[in-house]
């Protein structure tokens, strides 16, 4: 049987078990937030959020490489220390495509890339077929090294490598390495 209490036993066990559950709970709150702290912590020391190349800031956003430069943010895949080996010939520079169409062939995901950072600069960015190279699309323009053309040309190859013939850009090898060495190039950041 169960003893009988008086109003006053029922209160103070009343304030005890609320006082234990407040404890319970701030113990609770306390062990979670120091939990979450120390793995946040430990991921964020595994993974580096800004580098530097010769001067330039970079800051790691999801999956790119952000630096702003003349007040626009700028997009890359890899930092320029990472494509230090890709080749590029020639000369390059954003002055080359002011108000000018720029063309493409081949569309692929890393023209993304270029048309980003051209945007403010070419005239628009549209995809042609380059003459005397097979078109999937025989309902694109043909177009000729007379106008300006960036060629994705053969992803197979084991190095990339930018070239430029005339007023065409061939970009061969990894085409994402490709693009951001073209305009790191054109930035004379690498």
């Amino acid at each position: 049987m169960r003893k009988i209490q008086t109003a006053q036993q029922l209160e103070k066990k009343r304030k005890r078990n609320n006082l234990i559950l407040v404890i319970v709970m701030v113990a609770l709150i306390c062990l979670s937030s120091l939990g979450y702290a120390i793995m946040s912590r430990d991921d964020n020391t595994n993974t580096v959020n800004t580098a530097v190349y010769g001067g330039v800031k970079f800051e790691k956003s999801g999956n790119y490489w952000i630096t702003e430069i003349n007040s626009k943010l700028f997009y890359f895949t890899y930092l320029p220390q990472e494509i230090e080996n890709a080749t590029i010939i020639g000369n390059y520079s954003f002055g080359d495509y002011y108000q000018q169409p720029v063309y493409v062939v081949n569309q692929n995901p890393a023209v993304g890339s270029i048309s980003y950072a051209l945007q403010d600069v070419a005239l628009r960015i549209q995809e042609v077929c380059m003459q005397g190279m097979e078109c999937s699309n025989k309902d694109l323009p043909v177009k000729t090294c007379s106008d300006k053309i960036i060629i994705f040309n053969n992803p197979n190859l084991n190095v990339t490598q930018i070239k430029k013939e005339n007023n065409c850009i061939y970009i061969d090898g990894n085409f994402f390495e490709g693009v951001d060495k073209l305009i790191y190039r054109m930035l004379n950041i690498a």
